[in-house]
C-alpha cells in the first residue's frame, strides 16, 4: 500500500475509534457473483430486510454490480462499505435521516455514509454548504474542519443515499439498477418504527418511489 494510503487509513481508523470496517484487499474485485448482501451485518436490519434481499430485483442488482466490476469498471464505495450507513446505525437508534442521492463518484471519497468522506479527504461543497446552514441555525455549531460524519452515524443519524453504489466519475450511473426499491423499504421501516426527523439536503431532492 502506498505511504499516503497507509497514512489515510491510519487517520480514518483513529478518527472512527477503531470502528472502521475492515478494508478488503482489492475489495471491488469479482470472480463471479460474490454478492453484496454478505456485507450487511447489523442484526436488526438483517431481520427487517431479509425478504427484500431475497427478491429477484435485488439479485439482479447484485449481478449488475458484479458484472461491472468484473468488466474492469470501478464502482464506489468498496463492497464492504456499501451498507455502512445501516451497519453503523441500528433501526432502534435512528433519530434523524439525512437522505442523499448517490455516493460520491470521485476516487477515495465514498465511504457508504451520505455526504461523508474519510478523514484527510477534502470536504465536498455539498457538505460545506450544510455546515454553513448549521452554523446559521444552531448557536455554537462550528465547522469541524473535516468531512467525516461517522460520529453523527454513531449518535443516531442515518446517513442514507437513495442509491448505494455509483460508477467512478459517473454520477447517477446506478440510479436505475433497483437501489431505490431497496432504500424505499429502509425508509418505510424507519417511518414505521422510529420517530425520526427527515432532512433532504440534496438538490434536487432524492427520488424515491414512495
Amino acid at each position: 500500500m502506498p505511504p499516503k494510503a497507509k497514512k489515510r487509513q491510519a487517520e480514518t481508523k483513529k478518527h472512527m475509534g477503531g470502528k472502521m470496517p475492515k478494508l478488503e484487499a482489492n475489495s471491488n474485485s469479482s470472480k463471479g457473483s460474490t454478492g453484496l448482501r454478505q456485507h450487511l451485518t447489523q442484526p436488526e436490519w438483517l431481520k427487517i430486510l431479509k425478504e427484500e434481499l431475497d427478491k429477484g430485483y435485488f439479485q439482479s442488482l447484485e449481478k449488475a454490480v458484479d458484472d461491472e466490476i468484473a468488466s474492469g469498471k470501478e464502482v464506489f464505495p468498496a463492497k464492504n462499505l456499501v451498507f455502512n450507513a445501516l451497519n453503523r446505525t441500528a433501526p432502534k437508534d435512528v433519530k434523524i435521516v439525512l437522505l442523499g442521492q448517490d455516493p460520491y463518484h470521485g476516487e477515495g471519497q465514498a465511504m457508504g455514509l451520505s455526504f461523508s468522506v474519510p478523514p484527510g479527504v477534502k470536504t465536498p461543497p455539498s457538505l460545506r454548504n450544510m455546515y454553513t446552514e448549521l452554523s446559521n441555525d444552531i448557536p455554537g455549531f462550528k465547522d469541524p474542519g473535516h468531512g467525516c460524519l461517522d460520529k453523527w452515524a454513531d449518535q443516531g443519524v442515518l446517513l442514507l443515499n437513495a442509491t448505494l453504489t455509483v460508477r467512478k466519475s459517473e454520477p447517477n450511473s446506478h440510479s436505475k439498477l433497483g437501489w431505490q426499491t431497496f432504500t424505499d423499504q429502509v425508509i418505510r421501516s424507519v417511518s414505521e418504527h422510529s420517530p425520526a426527523y427527515w432532512l433532504f439536503p440534496s438538490s434536487p431532492v432524492p427520488q424515491t418511489t414512495l
